[in-house]
């Protein structure tokens, strides 16, 4: 299994415009590694309103629905991936990396194999 941790400063934008970012970016990376292609891969959020979104075809935020199509065609273009949600009480990686995205205007990425 590999697993991987980034951080990436978002700029102003809300909570829920970043939680979409992280998603997108997360997908993107799998999709420029090409290695991932047709292998299960679990992509995981804390935010319950956006796996809804990607997951449950809506259409109520015109705002991000760009990056809600951009996502579901990489999910897509995956084979095997999905999207889920998973408490960030429960997550303490993702926590921390989102707390460096606030407070460092430069990208981290950590690709770790367990």
């Amino acid at each position: 299994m590999v697993i991987c941790y980034f951080s990436d400063f978002v700029g102003p934008c809300d909570a829920s415009t970043a939680e979409m970012m992280a998603i997108h970016k997360a997908c993107s990376l799998c999709v420029a590694r090409g290695v991932f292609i047709g292998k299960k891969i679990d992509f995981i959020s804390d935010s319950t309103e956006a796996v809804s979104r990607v997951n449950d075809e809506s259409r109520d935020n015109l705002n991000q629905l760009n990056l809600i199509y951009d996502i579901r065609s990489m999910l897509g273009s995956l084979g095997k991936a999905s999207l889920s949600y998973n408490p960030r009480v429960t997550n303490h990686a993702a926590d921390l990396m989102a707390k460096q995205g606030l407070s460092s205007n430069r990208e981290i990425v950590v690709w770790h194999d367990v």
